[in-house]
């Protein structure tokens, strides 16, 4: 098991080493242990916390912008409304984890594992040139109604199958994406990139391709 690293905090590296102790005996953190690690933080820090183990855990609402969450285990998660701007999600697990609502604004999730993730309602949109990158990331069955994909790297993601009705895909990058059998009814396509995209099945109607 790969050890959880933390990074640039000054004057917590007692309480760091206890929550590193606690993982290797439990393997889990809990919300407490979040805000800990948070509150503790300098705000002009760049906190890691890559690997951990965040399975189930409610993190809704929280900033966890500017974090490094590398290769972390989000599994059925609650991490609705939180801020994730800027975050590194590079092959984080987010299998089944509630992301509703949530701030992805130049989030990177490139390899991300997202299947039947829930992530209604959030936010991906470009923000100053600031790109979220999901490039490869699975949405396979995902709930992706009404996201704000604007400007989005998406190119070879996988959505077969996913809920992305109402999505804004406006300027997106979907090179090679698979979209099979995906609900794109109502979605905004216009100006994004399709290049052998895998519409196979998809369902959506003449406002796919209009501009709002």
């Amino acid at each position: 098991m790969q050890e959880a690293k933390f990074f640039n905090i000054s004057g917590i590296i007692d309480k760091l080493n206890t929550l590193v102790e606690r993982r290797a005996k439990s393997d889990a953190f809990s919300r407490k242990d979040v805000v800990s690690i948070l509150l503790t933080s300098s705000t002009n820090s760049t906190l890691r916390c890559q690997g951990l183990n965040l399975t189930g855990v409610d993190l809704s609402r929280l900033d966890l912008s500017h974090i490094n969450f590398k290769m972390t285990n989000f599994r059925e998660a609650n991490l609705s409304r939180c801020n994730l701007d800027n975050a590194l999600l590079h092959e984080a697990d987010l299998c089944g984890a509630d992301l509703s609502f949530a701030n992805l604004r130049g989030a990177k999730l490139n390899g991300a594992n997202l299947e039947n993730a829930n992530l209604k309602g959030a936010n991906f949109e470009d923000r100053g040139g600031l790109r979220a990158v999901l490039e490869g990331a699975n949405f396979k069955g995902a709930v992706l109604e009404e996201v704000n994909f604007s400007g989005a790297n998406l190119r070879v993601a996988n959505f077969k199958g996913a809920n992305m009705e109402n999505c804004n895909l406006r300027g997106a990058d979907l090179a090679g994406t698979n979209l099979e059998d995906a609900n794109l009814r109502g979605a905004n396509l216009h100006k994004s990139n399709l290049t052998g995209a895998n519409l196979r099945g998809a369902n959506f109607d003449i406002r796919t391709v209009s501009s709002r």
